[in-house]
């Protein structure tokens, strides 16, 4: 049975930002695009990933702000929606054109779940 799409889009959203707030020890502002995210415990997505950042990444003395914008207006939405989805399509038609474009400046990639993926979509010539 699928799950609810924000719960997905929400419990994504906490894996990107586990992954940066523990490799780096500055303040943050993190932006997500506005959409309706609220989970059955209310919370929104900004409310999830305050809470999980400074409960789980001992943060207290960091300032982090977490956003939503309307990528609509919002140009690095846009942008980041264009990447997100060429990589998306990439994987769908098995097509490594775009990958290969934007292969050398990618600083980090992951696949999920981690068990179904090998890596070869990303790093085939």
């Amino acid at each position: 049975m699928g799950k609810p799409k924000n719960l997905v889009y929400n419990y994504f959203a906490k894996l990107l930002t586990d992954q940066i707030f523990s490799k780096y020890n500055d303040d943050f502002l993190v932006t997500f695009d506005q959409r309706s995210t609220a989970v059955k415990s209310m919370n929104s997505l900004v409310d999830y990933i305050t809470i999980n950042a400074y409960t789980s990444h001992q943060h207290v003395s960091r300032n982090i702000q977490v956003e939503q914008k309307d990528s609509k207006t919002y140009n690095n939405l846009q942008t980041a929606d264009i990447l997100a989805g060429t990589v998306a399509q990439a994987y769908c038609r098995k097509s490594h054109h775009f990958l290969n474009i934007l292969k050398e400046r990618v600083v980090k990639s992951d696949e999920f779940p981690r068990s179904t993926f090998d890596g070869s979509l990303i790093s085939k010539p």
